[in-house]
């Protein structure tokens, strides 16, 4: 890992692997196989870095704009197997240099893999950690990134949102940016009437809530735009629930929102 990265970080990790930090937080994570690992080597991790994918191709100009304009370091937590924002970022200002982050060691793992040797080119670091003690010292930051990060990362509740949510503000300088896509559920009533023709509860986290900028706002961020939005049907492939509207005839909406939001 880079000085710039090291200097950052206020705890040490429980082992460095490959010159990246782990800090033993598995037990936070989403769960994957080798089957998943063996989908990430064969097609996603390709498919994900060449953009193939029309969620993250929705926000392609709004992304190039504002990393037009902003040229600090970033950090990108939850990145998952499609490594977050970064493949948007670095396919317009390759020289950007960003770190990549995740809860689960086999993703950091393998994203290592594939970076040592496909990306090597790029200023890409890693450290597994969870959103919800971020291991960086306060004010640290100039920007942070997220694909569905928030949503994906808060397991537990409203107040376990919250937190995440806190945990970006305080590694974030003064005037420092969020830039984060988040989706939302719509049609709630659809959702409760799949579940109930399914004979299982609705899952946790799905309940109605108040919008994402309203939440952010309740967490020290400004709102300096969210005009960028995609929508689209929940799909079969997408998970069981998918699979369990198709079969009862019914359409569940979703929409992902840009929101680039500033720490007041």
């Amino acid at each position: 890992m880079k000085e710039y990265w090291t200097n950052m970080f206020r705890n040490e990790p429980v082992y460095v692997k490959d010159g990246d930090y782990y800090f033993d937080v598995d037990e936070e994570a989403d769960f994957f196989d080798e089957e998943d690992v063996k989908e990430w080597r064969e097609r996603s991790f390709n498919n994900n870095w060449k953009l193939n994918g029309e969620l993250i191709n929705s926000f392609k100009e709004p992304i190039k704009d504002f990393f037009g304009c902003h040229k600090e370091f970033f950090m990108d937590i939850a990145c998952g197997p499609g490594m977050g924002l970064i493949p948007l970022v670095l396919h317009n200002y390759p020289d950007r240099k960003c770190l990549a982050t995740d809860a689960s060691s086999l993703v950091i793992e393998e994203w290592r893999k594939y970076i040592d040797k496909n990306l090597s080119k790029y200023h890409i670091d890693l450290a597994q950690f969870s959103t919800r003690n971020i291991p960086i010292k306060s004010n640290s930051l100039d920007i942070v990134t997220s694909l569905l990060g928030v949503g994906s990362s808060a397991k537990f509740g409203k107040d376990d949102e919250r937190n995440v949510i806190n945990e970006i503000n305080r590694v974030l300088k003064s005037g420092g940016y969020f830039v984060t896509v988040e989706g939302d559920w719509q049609d709630f009533d659809t959702i409760e009437k799949v579940f109930q023709l399914w004979g299982q509860p609705v899952w946790k986290g799905m309940e109605e809530h108040s919008d994402w900028s309203k939440r952010f706002g309740e967490c020290g961020f400004e709102v300096i735009n969210s005009d960028c939005s995609y929508c689209r049907y929940l799909r079969p492939e997408d998970n069981e629930l998918g699979e369990q509207a198709e079969k009862h005839g019914m359409k569940i909406g979703m929409k992902y929102t840009l929101y680039i939001l500033q720490k007041k």
